[in-house]
C-alpha cells in the first residue's frame, strides 16, 4: 500500500506569500517526477531485463501511487490557501522540466562534439552549463550549450570568462533581442581592437543599446566593422561610442554611416593624392593667404610678402615664383598652389601622420577647427570632400563635428550588465522560474542521473532487482523531496510529516 502522507501548518497570522507561490509549483514538479521514474520502464536499461520486468514497473507504480497522494495534499493546500489564482497568472513554469534532464546531457555532448573537448573539459562544460541555467539565463540546456559553442570558438575564453561572457551575450539577446553570434563576433572585435576584456565589452555594448545606438538595428555591425578603423585613428572604446552617439545626436541617420565617415579620411589623409595636399595646405596656410599671393603678384620682389617667402623657400625660388605669377595662366595657377604649400603649416601634420608621431585624431581636431573658420560655404565644402570624400557631402559638417566629440558619457567599469541583470530578473515571474530552475538542478537531474547510473548497477541483478530498485527509488525521493522543501518553504510557516 501506498504510504499516506499528512501536511500541517502552523498558521501565524498571514501564510508567507513565498509559500503559496511555491506549493503548486512543487506540487508539479513531484508529480512530473513521477511520470519521469514510470517512464524508466520503458528505457533501453529497463529493457534488458526480462524475467524481472513485470516486479520493476509493480515497484515503480507503487512509488507514483506515493508521488500522485503527495501531490493531492499539495493541491488541497494551494486551494486552502488561495494561491492556485495566483501560479495560474503567471504560469507553467515547470511544464518541460523533465524533458530537460536528457536535455542537459545532450548539450554537454553535443558542446563536446563541437569543440573537441576532452573528458575533462566535458565536466567542466557541464558545470558551467547548469550554473548559467541556475542563474535563470537562455531558455534551456540547449541553448545555453549551443552559446558557450559560441563564444569559446570565437573568443578562446574558457573558466570564469567563458561563463561570464556567455551569461552576458543571453542577456543582451534577452533585454534587447541580439542574435549571440553577433554579438559574440561583435564582443570580440572590441577585445581584439581596442585591447578590451569581455566583461567591458559587454558593458559598453550595454551602455550604447541603452541610450539608443540601436535605433537603426546596426549598432553590432557598426562596432564590428569600424572598430579597427576608430582604434587606428586613435580613439580608445569609450571616446568611439561618444563620436557615434554624438552623430545620431547631429542627424546621421546611421551610425555605419560615421564608420564610414572616419574610415574615409583615413584612407583619404595617407593616399598622398593632390586633391587632399592641396586642401590641407590651403587649411593650414595663414590666415588671408589669397591676399599673400595677390600682394607677390602685382608687387614681386618689392613687397614685404617677397621677404617672408624667401624665409621659407629660398631666395631663388621665391623669385622663380613670382615670374610664374606674372605669366598667368596655367603658370600663375600652379605657382599660387607652390607658395600656399611653402608657407602652409601642413607638412608638420602629414609628416606626424607619416612617422607615427600624430594621431589620426589629434589631425581631425585641427583639421575641423580650421573648416570651421572658413566663412565661404562652398570653399569649405570643397575642403571636405577632398579630405572626407563624397561622404562629407552626404553628412555635411555637422556630422564631421561629431567626430570631435569624445566626452561623452559611456564608461568601461561601470558594471552594466549586472545593473541589467538586477533589474530583468527580478520580476515575480523570473523569480518563480528561477525557482523551478533550482528544483530541476538540486532535484530533478540529480535523481534522474542517479536513476540513470543505478538502472545499471542493480538492475542487472534478476532476483533482487525489483527490490532493491524500489527501495532505492523511494529512499531517493524522500531525501530529495525533503531536501528541496527545506529549502524552498519558511520553517516557521510549515512542517511536513510522512
Amino acid at each position: 500500500m501506498p504510504k499516506k502522507f499528512e501536511m500541517t501548518f502552523e498558521l501565524n497570522g498571514d501564510i508567507d506569500p513565498k509559500l503559496t507561490r511555491t506549493f503548486d509549483d512543487l506540487s508539479k514538479d513531484v508529480t512530473g517526477l513521477g511520470r519521469d521514474f514510470n517512464s524508466l520502464q520503458r528505457t533501453k536499461g529497463f529493457r534488458k531485463i526480462t524475467q524481472d520486468a513485470e516486479g520493476a514497473r509493480g515497484a515503480f507504480h507503487e512509488l507514483r501511487e506515493d508521488v500522485r497522494e503527495f501531490g493531492e495534499i499539495f493541491e488541497k493546500t494551494l486551494q486552502f490557501t488561495g494561491a492556485h489564482a495566483i501560479i495560474t497568472q503567471v504560469g507553467d513554469m515547470f511544464s518541460n522540466m523533465i524533458s530537460e534532464v536528457g536535455a542537459l546531457d545532450d548539450s554537454v555532448h553535443q558542446m563536446g562534439a563541437a569543440t573537441g573537448a576532452t573528458e575533462k573539459d566535458m565536466a567542466e562544460f557541464k558545470d558551467t552549463i547548469q550554473e548559467i541555467y541556475a542563474g535563470n539565463y537562455g531558455e534551456g540546456f540547449n541553448d545555453i550549450a549551443d552559446s558557450l559553442v559560441n563564444v569559446r570558438q570565437v573568443t578562446g575564453l574558457a573558466g570564469d570568462e567563458l561563463e561570464r561572457a556567455t551569461t552576458n551575450a543571453l542577456i543582451l539577446k534577452d533585454t534587447f533581442g541580439y542574435d549571440i553570434n553577433e554579438t559574440v563576433r561583435t564582443t570580440d572585435a572590441l577585445m581584439r581592437n581596442m585591447g578590451l576584456t569581455a566583461d567591458q565589452a559587454f558593458d559598453l555594448i550595454a551602455q550604447g543599446s541603452q541610450r539608443g545606438l540601436n535605433r537603426s538595428d546596426d549598432l553590432l555591425d557598426t562596432l564590428n566593422e569600424y572598430s579597427v578603423h576608430f582604434k587606428d585613428a586613435g580613439y580608445d572604446a569609450e571616446e568611439m561610442f561618444s563620436i557615434l552617439e554624438s552623430g545620431i545626436k547631429k542627424g546621421t541617420f546611421n551610425l555605419d554611416m560615421m564608420g564610414d565617415l572616419l574610415k574615409e579620411f583615413n584612407i583619404q589623409i595617407r593616399s598622398g593624392d593632390k586633391a587632399v595636399t592641396d586642401a590641407m595646405d590651403y587649411l593650414f596656410a595663414p590666415t588671408g593667404i589669397d591676399s599673400f599671393v595677390d600682394a607677390l603678384s602685382k608687387g614681386g620682389t618689392k613687397v614685404k610678402e617677397f621677404s617672408k617667402l624667401s624665409k621659407v623657400a629660398g631666395k631663388d625660388v621665391a623669385t622663380d615664383l613670382v615670374k610664374s605669377l606674372k605669366k598667368g595662366g596655367a603658370s600663375a595657377e600652379k605657382a599660387s598652389s607652390q607658395i600656399v604649400s611653402y608657407m602652409s603649416d601642413s607638412h608638420k601634420i602629414m609628416e606626424g601622420l607619416g612617422d607615427g608621431s600624430l594621431k589620426a585624431r589629434d589631425a581631425l581636431g585641427q583639421i575641423i577647427t580650421k573648416l570651421d573658420s572658413l566663412d565661404d560655404a562652398n570653399t569649405r565644402n570643397q575642403m571636405g570632400v577632398a579630405l572626407f570624400g563624397t561622404k562629407y557631402e552626404d553628412l555635411k559638417h555637422e556630422a564631421v563635428e561629431a567626430l570631435k566629440d569624445v566626452k561623452g558619457e559611456y564608461d568601461k567599469t561601470i558594471d552594466t550588465m549586472q545593473q541589467i541583470s538586477n533589474v530583468k530578473y527580478t520580476s515575480v515571474k523570473k523569480e518563480l522560474q528561477g525557482l523551478g530552475r533550482s528544483v530541476m538542478t538540486n532535484l530533478v537531474i540529480p535523481i534522474g542521473e542517479d536513476v540513470a547510473e543505478k538502472s545499471y548497477q542493480e538492475f542487472y541483478e534478476p532476483r533482487s532487482s525489483s527490490l532493491k530498485c524500489r527501495s532505492w527509488a523511494e529512499q531517493q525521493f524522500r531525501n530529495r523531496r525533503q531536501n528541496t522543501l527545506n529549502l524552498a518553504m519558511p520553517r516557521k510557516s510549515s512542517s511536513i510529516k510522512q
